[in-house]
C-alpha cells in the first residue's frame, strides 16, 4: 500500500529524521606559485633569501619545503575558522539552540546493563551509558522497541506507546535469546518508512482485535483494562485491516471511548459515547450493552433492562446479552427470569465460577431447594467461598434444617468475618435456639458492618436484638 494510502484513512506516522550539518572547506591556489613559495621562504626565514638571478629550483624541491612550511603553521589557526564556518552554517550558538523541538519529546531509556543497544522500529538509535540510561528526542507516537546487550536480547521487540504522559522506557531483562553471529546473519534489506509504519498498523489492528476478543471471552472479558480500551480506542481507525465498514470502525471507537468514560466516572460521557456506537452499528449487540451498562451504573433499572433485552436481539447466542439481564431481573424483583438468563449465559459458555453460584443463589431465591443445594455443595467442593456458604446455609435454614444452617453460617464467618450477611445469619440461628448472648454479638458485628444497609433488613436486626438483651437480663435477675 502506498504512502497515500494510508493518509487517505487519516492514518499517519512520525518517522524519524535527524538534521545533518555540512560544512565545506574551499582552498584557493594563485596562479603564482613559484613567486608565492619564494615570498614564503622570506617572510618565515626558513631559507636565505633566494637570489633571483638563480633559475628556480626543479618542481620536487618545491614540494618539500611547501609541506614543511604548511605543517609549521600554527594549529590554532583553524579553530576560528572552523568555529565561525559551523556558527554561520546554523545560524545560531550553540547555547541559544532549543533543547527540544516544537512537538517532540525527550524520551529516557532505562536498561539492567550498561551497553544496552536501543532499537527502534527496528533501527539502531543508541546505547545506554555507564549510568544505564539512554535519551533520545523523537516524536510522539507508537514505536517497536527492542533492547540487546552483545548477542542477547534482553527486551524483546515490543510496542510501546511515547507521549507526553509516559516519556521513559523501562529495558527490562526478559529470557536471553541468543542472536546468530554477524558472520552467520542472511542479507537483509532495509524496510522502508512506509513498510514500517504498515508493519506496525498491523501490529496495532492486531492488538485491537485481541482487546475486543478478549472482552467477549467469558474468561478474559473481566483482565480488559482502562489502558487496553484507550489503546482500541486511539488505533480503531485502523479497521480496514479487519475489513470493517466506516460505520463499523465508528462504532468501535465509540465503544472503546464508552468503556474508558464508564470506568472513569464519566456517566454523561458515556451515554454519549455508547449511543453513537449503537447508530453506527445498531445490528452489534455490544454497542447495547454498552449502553445498559451506563444504565445500570446509574441504577436506571428499566431502562438498563430494556437495553439489554435489545441487546440479546441482536446476539442470542451471546453469553454476556443474557449474563447482564439475569443480574438486572434479580435486582428488579423477576427471579424466575433470573434463573432462566443465567442458565442461558452458562449454555452459551460462561461456564465460571461466578455464573454458576449466580444460577444456585437464584434458584435459592426461588425456593427450589432440590436443584439449589447440590449445585452450591458442588460449588464447594471445588472452591470453598464465604458467600457460597451463606447461600447453602439459607437453604438449609429455609428446609428447617436449622443445625446444616448453622454450620454453613460458621464456615461462612470464619472465611470472612467482615461478611456482614454471614453474621447477620448466624446470629439469627442463636437467636432462635436461644443463646441470647452470641446473637446480640452477631448482630451488633453485622450492624456495624452493613454500613450502606444492603445487606439485611437493619429493623429485624435491631428488633431481635432488643429482646436478645432484654431475655438476658431477664435471666440475669
Amino acid at each position: 500500500m502506498r504512502r497515500s494510502s494510508l493518509n487517505s484513512k487519516n492514518f499517519s506516522f512520525q518517522p524519524l529524521f535527524a538534521a545533518v550539518c555540512v560544512c565545506a572547506f574551499v582552498t584557493m591556489f594563485g596562479a603564482k606559485a613559484s613567486a608565492q613559495s619564494s615570498l614564503r621562504k622570506v617572510v618565515y626565514g626558513s631559507t636565505p633569501a633566494p637570489d633571483i638571478r638563480k633559475p628556480s629550483p626543479p618542481p620536487a624541491k618545491k614540494v618539500e619545503p611547501r609541506k614543511k612550511t604548511v605543517a609549521k603553521a600554527p594549529p590554532v589557526a583553524k579553530k576560528p575558522v572552523g568555529t565561525a564556518a559551523k556558527n554561520r552554517s546554523s545560524g545560531k550558538s550553540a547555547t541559544r539552540r532549543p533543547s527540544t523541538r516544537p512537538g517532540w519529546i525527550n524520551v529516557t531509556f532505562e536498561s539492567k546493563d550498561p551497553d544496552t543497544m536501543i532499537f527502534l522500529n527496528g533501527n539502531h538509535v543508541g546505547t545506554t551509558d555507564e549510568n544505564r540510561t539512554f535519551r533520545r528526542t523523537i516524536t510522539p507516537g507508537i514505536y517497536r522497541v527492542k533492547g540487546v546487550v552483545g548477542s542477547s536480547v534482553v527486551f524483546p521487540e515490543k510496542l510501546v506507546q511515547l507521549s507526553t504522559d509516559k516519556m521513559s522506557v523501562t529495558v527490562r531483562e526478559e529470557a536471553a535469546k541468543k542472536e546468530p553471529e554477524k558472520n552467520d546473519l542472511p542479507f537483509v534489506i532495509p524496510k522502508t518508512q512506509a513498510e514500517i509504519e504498515m508493519e506496525l498498523a498491523r501490529e496495532m489492528s492486531a492488538k485491537v482485535i485481541k482487546i475486543f476478543a478478549d472482552f467477549m471471552d467469558p474468561q478474559k472479558s473481566a483482565d480488559i483494562t482502562t489502558d487496553d480500551w484507550r489503546f482500541a480506542a486511539n488505533a480503531a481507525v485502523l479497521g480496514e485491516f479487519q475489513n470493517l465498514s466506516k460505520q463499523q470502525i465508528e462504532a468501535q471507537r465509540k465503544f472503546a471511548a464508552g468503556q474508558i468514560a464508564l470506568a472513569e466516572g464519566n456517566r454523561q460521557k458515556a451515554f454519549a459515547d455508547f449511543n453513537l456506537a449503537v447508530q453506527s452499528f445498531p445490528s452489534s449487540p455490544l454497542p447495547h450493552i454498552g449502553l445498559g451498562d451506563a444504565y445500570f451504573a446509574s441504577a436506571q433499572w428499566q431502562d438498563a433492562r430494556r437495553t439489554y433485552e435489545q441487546a440479546r436481539r441482536f446476539g442470542a447466542n451471546f453469553w454476556m446479552t443474557h449474563l447482564r439481564l439475569g443480574d438486572i431481573y434479580r435486582i428488579l424483583g423477576d427471579k424466575k427470569k433470573a434463573v432462566l438468563s443465567y442458565a442461558d449465559a452458562i449454555r452459551f459458555g460462561d461456564t465460571r465460577y461466578e455464573t454458576r453460584f449466580l444460577r444456585a443463589r437464584a434458584l435459592v431465591d426461588i425456593d427450589d431447594m432440590d436443584a439449589a443445594i447440590p449445585l452450591l455443595e458442588e460449588l464447594l467442593k471445588e472452591k470453598t467461598t464465604s458467600v457460597v456458604y451463606v447461600a447453602l446455609g439459607e437453604a438449609y435454614e429455609m428446609r428447617k434444617r436449622e443445625v446444616a444452617a448453622l454450620d454453613n453460617y460458621r464456615k461462612a464467618v470464619e472465611l470472612d468475618p467482615a461478611l456482614p450477611v454471614a453474621q447477620y445469619r448466624l446470629a439469627r440461628i442463636y437467636y432462635e435456639q436461644r443463646e441470647y448472648q452470641k446473637a446480640v454479638e452477631g448482630f451488633d458485628a453485622a450492624l456495624k458492618l452493613d454500613g450502606d444497609r444492603r445487606s439485611f433488613s437493619h429493623e429485624d436486626a435491631r428488633e431481635k436484638r432488643s429482646n436478645a438483651s432484654v431475655r438476658i437480663r431477664t435471666v440475669s435477675k
